[in-house]
């Protein structure tokens, strides 16, 4: 298996108006100690892939995030945790290494600012590896964000436009136009110029942007990824509390449960389900030859709301195996 991401809890203290979670992610629970090392050792036997991704909410919320994070690093695995920031992470620090990484959620406009700044800068202090997770709320170019990034050292961001979907309503659904397109280069370009590598969380569609300044893109050492529910020959898993596996954070359906369904089944059910989802942004996909070799293929969040009917398909057959 490839990129391997568990949700925690579903609980956060920020109210983030583009998160996804609080709508789509509907756990009533925390993921237990006991489900976690269940999961753990699945891992260990089925995959070489050895970084977990620790999600919620607020995955420190969950209770027995302590104990899941010292169990994760004794068995030799590297952790990317998301966080909102804003925990006190003192209880933490002494089980703190190298193989730890933060990815903080970073809005500019967030009431916690400080308090974050301070986290972050507390941990690199500590030498623990940041990666600021940058949503770029209404697209805007921001002097203020290059200037933090180069203050705080960071070798690596990851951006993430707010998410259009079809299944939750406060997230925006504003379409690709013009002017977000410019914007969104502008960010792009001063990031990459200041020497800082990019990541992306869910990978937009190349035509986000016309050809050419898509190719100085690439040239320039952007990565425009590929949807996460395939990643090259390897398939990731998202698991929610419970172990319940999902083909992708966006859907609130499970596809199975680690609980019930062997790993090799869950694995070829999500390659039946996947030749569903990938079908591109839009028409021109068809014709194209970057989504032909699988260079470009969208996340799931950009295509879904642009292709009602092949979503409709998806979720009809989601929920007559669970009825």
């Amino acid at each position: 298996m490839g990129l391997n991401q568990i949700f925690l809890t579903r609980e956060c203290k920020r109210n983030c108006n583009f998160c996804f979670a609080k709508e789509v992610n509907k756990f009533k629970d925390y993921t237990s100690y006991e489900d976690y090392t269940k999961y753990l050792e699945i891992l260990k036997k089925h995959t070489k892939y050895k970084r977990i991704h620790l999600l919620g909410g607020e995955p420190l919320l969950n209770p027995n995030f302590d104990k899941i994070l010292k169990t994760t690093l004794e068995n030799e695995f590297k952790i990317t945790i998301s966080t909102s920031g804003i925990e006190n992470f003192g209880k933490i620090k002494h089980i703190l290494n190298e193989k730890t990484e933060f990815s903080f959620t970073y809005p500019l406009n967030s009431e916690k600012k400080e308090k974050i700044m301070n986290n972050i800068k507390e941990l690199s202090n500590q030498g623990i590896k940041i990666t600021p997770s940058i949503v770029i709320e209404n697209y805007q170019f921001n002097k203020e964000l290059i200037e933090e990034l180069k203050n705080l050292k960071v070798d690596t961001v990851i951006i993430t436009p707010p998410l259009p979907n079809f299944e939750h309503s406060n997230t925006y659904k504003k379409e690709f136009d013009k002017e977000y397109s410019q914007n969104l280069l502008k960010i792009i370009n001063e990031i990459l110029n200041n020497n800082i590598k990019i990541r992306q969380d869910c990978s937009m569609p190349i035509c986000v942007f016309n050809k050419q300044d898509a190719l100085k893109l690439i040239k320039k050492g952007f990565n425009f990824g590929k949807c996460t529910i395939k990643i090259g020959n390897e398939n990731g898993i998202f698991v929610g509390p419970n172990l319940d596996i999902f083909l992708c954070p966006i859907f609130s359906n499970p596809i199975g449960n680690l609980k019930k369904n062997s790993i090799e089944t869950i694995l070829k059910r999500k390659k039946e389900l996947e030749k569903i989802l990938c079908f591109g942004f839009n028409e021109k996909c068809k014709s194209c030859i970057l989504f032909k070799n699988q260079i470009c293929i969208p996340c799931a969040s950009y295509t879904s709301y642009k292709n009602k009917t092949k979503i409709n398909e998806y979720l009809k057959i989601i929920k007559n195996e669970q009825n």
